[in-house]
């Protein structure tokens, strides 16, 4: 079980790795993703820490009155490539069916 705090700091790794080599953040998001096998729930986290985070290191850079504009990570398109199965099962469209009789 990945615990709130490693969230965390996937979020600010991603958010690193963008700011420093402008890896997209939803690629990193992604990565991480698939490499710690994070449930929906999670990526959300992790892609709301990696948003935040680099909304705020951005900012330490801006003029006063300029607007900060960046390609946020967006958790939807990690969670949509999911294999069609678990799509499914996490729907529940077992429930939306009539039960079968054998």
């Amino acid at each position: 079980m990945v615990k709130p705090e490693q969230l965390e700091k996937l979020g600010t790794q991603i958010s690193k790795e963008y700011l420093d080599r402008q890896i997209p953040l939803t690629d990193g998001l992604e990565k991480v993703s698939t490499l710690h096998g994070l449930n929906q729930n999670q990526v959300h986290r992790v892609a709301e820490a990696a948003n935040v985070k680099t909304y705020l290191e951005l900012m330490k850079t801006a003029d006063q009155d300029s607007y900060i504009e960046f390609d946020v990570a967006d958790p939807n398109e990690v969670i949509d490539e999911e294999p069609s199965s678990s799509k499914t099962a996490s729907k529940g469209k077992d429930y939306l069916e009539a039960p079968k009789k054998d």
